[in-house]
């Protein structure tokens, strides 16, 4: 194979070195333009080249099927010069592509084999011809002419695009030795005319091909947008529409064909309510002022009684003197996204004058929002760095642990979680019981959170603690009742029988309390009672209860004594600590000691025996019944 290496010049012809096919060596002239580069016939600067590549690529031929102009171009070209072959090339970055042939059955041949590519490297306006390819050492090794194709002569006429970029060439060839002729150069060129007249056409056609569909789907996408467009002539009388403006306006070409915005028949309001005259419409101001209007926010009126709400924009048009000649107005139905804005409005004004708390939180605990109602309510800012912080040390110590788990239970679990509640100090140094309710929307890309949401249950609690009270205590004296201390009782019972440690309860009984009744009504009564509440609440041990347990009888549970005679001891001192200020009133105390076995009834049984003995010696005494 011959190696054709390229050698530097700008203009005329550049020398190349070669090897033949008998070993020889030489130089032969490759004709060349400045500037110019052909696969590796030359080396010139690559953009002139890359140019004419783009050029050829543009036509879009390669690879396509046979044109039927340029067949009958070649046909008549082998027809006049004579010749077996005739081709119309293209010659690409690395192939050659044969548009049209006679003579050959090949589609396409690589560049550097080609008579083609010298053709168009030589750049002449004359047709390129090599009598003798087997005395030529450029094409010698050459695969038309080696092979099987044999190929011993070519002429062929660069063909230039509509821009003069050499695309190609019309080419004959034969496979004996000949010259061409002044005359038969002559009839090469004019064919070649022929082929960059029909290259034209080809390009025409597909410019057109090209601008129809353009417009065909600039047409599609007219019909097919859900936005309404409106052209208003000069005058502001509409000229063309979509049907979108059609189906949003709710009217019918004919009654839209030449309305105005002046026109009696429109209806339009601001979004305040207020009346939009026809002539502020933004088509109308476009017209009037030639600057767009975009954005208009504008309450239609439809015949059918319905009313929407469009969003507005108006592009004034101009003529080549920069006059204002129309104006294309473009609206969408945003009846809906009113709708919802108000909505919005509406929810963001409760949501932020609510009562409840609202907090979202990072996977971290940063609190990421905090609604206004956190600031009211405890005190806190809601733009302070360390939010989280802030609110923990508002926190209950003994609660900081309730919402860490909470919290933590609503992040790792999915959904809502359980509520809980804690108490928080307010900005009055009050404690608030805030109930949160969490759910976790880490996932939510437009709220990646745990949201927590707390409302104040202060009331709900403190009124809970008072049934609870209610329950468990005697409304007069506010000790506890009978039930509290039976379950206090019980639970001492367990324990003693656990650790082998003595309990003992006293049973109390004011005596001659009937005559206060009677002599001073129940109203003085009942202070006597709470008197006597009192003062024993004051001399009750730490770690015992003191109870009402009926009219005018108490008891007490020593939940540690050490046998009988300090049992004793505690009940006579606890007498002494309660002795009414009246003489009339006094006290009778019966004490029992537990036993194996024993049931809060079992003692209180024991205590009331005691007490009835105490009682029994008229002195107001201390008695214990002692068991076996």
């Amino acid at each position: 194979m011959q190696e054709i290496r390229g050698l530097a010049g700008t203009t005329g012809e550049a020398g190349v070195s070669y090897s033949g096919r008998d070993g020889s060596a030489g130089t032969s002239r490759v004709p060349r333009v400045a500037g110019e580069t052909l696969g590796a016939h030359t080396q010139t600067p690559a953009s002139s080249e890359e140019d004419r590549l783009q050029a050829v690529e543009r036509l879009g031929l390669f690879g396509t099927d046979t044109d039927a102009g340029f067949c009958q171009i070649v046909e008549l070209a082998a027809a006049a010069l004579g010749t077996p072959i005739a081709l119309m090339s293209l010659v690409g970055r690395d192939r050659m592509w044969f548009a049209a042939k006679v003579g050959l059955e090949m589609s396409g041949l690589s560049c550097d084999q080609a008579f083609c590519a010298h053709a168009i490297a030589a750049g002449d306006d004359q047709p390129f011809v090599v009598a003798d390819a087997l005395a030529d050492p450029r094409f010698v090794d050459s695969t038309l002419v080696a092979g099987t194709e044999a190929i011993r002569s070519y002429a062929g006429q660069v063909v230039r695009d509509r821009e003069g970029y050499r695309v190609g060439t019309l080419c004959v060839l034969d496979r004996a030795r000949r010259e061409f002729d002044q005359h038969q150069q002559r009839i090469l060129m004019q064919l070649a005319a022929l082929a960059e007249h029909e290259l034209r056409r080809i390009g025409d056609m597909q410019l057109i091909v090209q601008l129809d569909t353009a417009q065909r789907n600039k047409s599609l996408i007219v019909t097919t947008l859900d936005e309404g467009l409106v052209f208003h002539d000069r005058t502001g009388a509409i000229i063309e529409w979509n049907p979108a403006a059609e189906r949003v306006l709710g009217l019918s070409g004919d009654e839209l064909c030449g309305r105005t915005s002046a026109d009696p028949r429109w209806l339009a309001t601001h979004p305040d309510g207020t009346i939009w005259p026809g002539d502020s419409h933004p088509a109308m101001v476009a017209l009037r002022t030639g600057e767009p209007v975009t954005g208009a926010v504008m309450g239609i009126h439809r015949p059918d009684g319905s009313a929407i709400w469009v969003r507005v924009n108006a592009q004034p048009i101009r003529d080549i003197s920069g006059a204002v000649t129309a104006v294309l107005a473009v609206f969408v139905d945003i009846t809906e996204e009113h709708r919802l804005a108000q909505a919005l409005t509406r929810f963001r004004f409760l949501f932020e004058h609510s009562n409840d708390i609202i907090i979202v939180l990072d996977s971290e605990r940063t609190v990421r929002y905090a609604t206004p109602s956190l600031t009211r309510i405890l005190g806190v800012p809601t733009d302070q760095p360390d939010l989280a912080a802030a609110l923990e040390i508002l926190t209950h110590p003994d609660d900081r642990s309730v919402i860490a788990d909470g919290f933590s239970a609503v992040r790792d679990g999915a959904g809502h979680g359980e509520p809980f509640t804690v108490r928080v100090r307010d900005r009055r140094g009050s404690w608030r019981h805030l109930e949160f309710l969490g759910v976790n929307l880490l996932d939510e890309p437009a709220v990646a959170g745990v949201v927590l949401t707390a409302r104040d249950v202060t009331d709900r609690e403190l009124l809970a603690c008072e049934l609870t009270r209610r329950a468990t205590h005697d409304s007069l004296t506010g000790l506890a009742n009978r039930a509290l201390f039976e379950q206090k009782v019980a639970e001492a019972l367990l324990r003693a029988e656990a650790d082998g440690h003595t309990i003992a309860v006293c049973y109390l009984d004011l005596d001659l309390f009937k005559n206060v009744n009677d002599t001073y009504g129940h109203s003085a009564g009942d202070n006597v009672l709470r008197a006597f509440a009192g003062r024993l609440r004051t001399a009750t041990r730490p770690g015992d209860l003191a109870a009402r347990i009926g009219g005018d009888e108490f008891a007490m549970l020593l939940t540690s004594v050490h046998g009988p005679d300090d049992a004793l001891a505690i009940a006579t001192r606890l007498r002494h600590s309660i002795v009414a200020p009246e003489p009339e009133i006094r006290t009778s105390i019966g004490v029992a000691l537990n036993t194996p076995g024993d049931t809060p009834d079992d003692l209180l049984r024991r205590a009331d025996t005691a007490q009835y003995t105490a009682k029994a010696a008229r002195n107001s005494a201390v008695h214990m019944l002692h068991t076996d």
